[in-house]
C-alpha cells in the first residue's frame, strides 16, 4: 500500500466512525488555523527570497512565510495530515476569492458551499494532495464533519490581523506568490530533523512554533532525568545551527513563558510580555549564549 493510500484509509476510518483523531505516532488532529499571532512577529525577519524551514502545523506558518517573500520552504511535521491541510489551503488561495476561502474553512457553512468551492480548488491540487482530498470529498462528507474529526477547535480565520496572508490585499497578492515558491514536505518530529535534513543545505530562518516544550517531556516519558542535553537551547545550538546560514535565525513562540521556561533573554515583546525568542547563528566559536536580545 502506498503512503497516500494509507493516509486516506486512516482519515476515512475516523470520518466513518465519527471519531476525532488521536495521536498514534503518524497521525493527529490539526488546528485548522494557527493559534499564534504570526502576523505580529513574522515581519521582524528578512524573508524576501529566503530559504525557510518551518513546522507545517495548520499550514499558516508556510503561508505567512510565502506572504513575507520566502522563495523556498521546507515544512516538517510528525502529523501527516498537516501536509494535506497545507496543500488544501494553498489550492484554496489559488482557486477561491478571499470571501470564498473564509466560507470554505468555516465549520458552519452550508454543504453546498463546500462542494461548489472544492470543485474550484481541485485544479490546483497536485499529486498526493489531489488523491487524498478527492477520496475524502467523494464520500460526500460535509466539511464540518471533516473539521470535527480532523481538526481541533482553536483559532479561527477571523483572529488574523492586518498584514497577514488573509488580509484582502495580501490575499490577492498571494494568488501569484504561492505558485512560484518551491515547497517540500518532510515527515519528521523535532528530534529526527537533523538526521533527515540535507547536510549541504542551509536555511536563512527557521520557525519552530512552540514545539520546544516536547524535548524535556520526551526525556521524562522514557524514564530519563532531564539534563542539559535535553534542553531546547542545547538542541538548537548543537543540532540545528549547522543548517543555518551565518546570521540565520531560529524563532520560536513564547507561549510557555508563564510556565517557567528560561531561554535567556526574550527577543520580541507584545504588551510587555515575550512574544517570540530568536536564536541567531554567530561565527565559528560564537555559538554559546546566542539566545540574546
Amino acid at each position: 500500500m502506498r503512503q497516500v493510500e494509507k493516509d486516506i484509509a486512516q482519515c476515512l476510518y475516523y470520518l466513518k466512525n465519527n471519531k476525532q483523531v488521536k495521536f498514534d505516532g503518524e497521525y493527529d488532529a490539526c488546528f485548522s488555523f494557527t493559534n499564534e499571532p504570526l502576523y505580529l512577529y513574522y515581519p521582524y525577519f528578512k524573508l524576501k527570497e529566503a530559504r525557510v524551514l518551518t513546522v507545517a502545523g495548520s499550514g499558516d506558518h508556510v503561508l505567512e512565510a510565502i506572504n513575507n517573500g520566502a522563495r523556498e520552504i521546507t515544512a516538517f511535521d510528525i502529523n501527516r495530515f498537516t501536509f494535506y491541510l497545507t496543500a488544501l489551503k494553498i489550492g484554496a488561495i489559488q482557486g477561491l476569492t478571499q470571501k470564498e476561502f473564509l466560507k470554505f474553512f468555516n465549520i458552519f457553512s452550508p454543504q453546498s458551499y463546500q462542494n461548489d468551492y472544492y470543485q474550484k480548488i481541485v485544479p490546483y491540487l497536485k499529486g498526493n494532495a489531489h488523491l487524498f482530498w478527492d477520496a475524502i470529498f467523494k464520500q460526500n462528507f460535509h466539511y464540518g464533519e471533516i473539521q470535527s474529526c480532523l481538526f481541533y477547535s482553536g483559532s479561527s480565520a477571523y483572529d488574523f490581523g492586518e498584514g497577514s496572508y488573509l488580509e484582502f490585499r495580501k490575499y490577492t497578492q498571494m494568488k501569484e506568490k504561492v505558485s512560484t515558491v518551491h515547497l517540500q514536505f518532510m515527515h519528521a518530529d523535532l528530534l529526527q530533523l537533523p538526521s533527515k535534513l540535507n547536510r549541504h543545505k542551509q536555511y536563512d530562518t527557521m520557525f519552530l512554533s512552540n514545539i520546544y516544550d516536547w524535548l524535556p517531556d520526551r526525556a521524562l516519558r522514557y524514564g530519563k532525568k532531564s539534563n542539559r542535553k535535553d534542553s531546547f537551547e542545547y538542541f538548537v545550538e548543537h543540532e540545528l545551527s549547522p543548517f543555518l546560514t551565518k546570521g540565520g535565525k531560529c524563532a520560536f513562540y513564547a507561549a510557555l513563558w508563564e510556565k517557567g521556561w528560561d531561554f535567556k533573554n526574550p527577543c520580541l515583546y507584545q504588551d510587555g510580555k515575550p512574544l517570540a525568542y530568536v536564536y541567531t547563528k554567530k561565527g565559528k566559536g560564537e555559538i554559546r549564549n546566542a539566545f540574546v536580545k
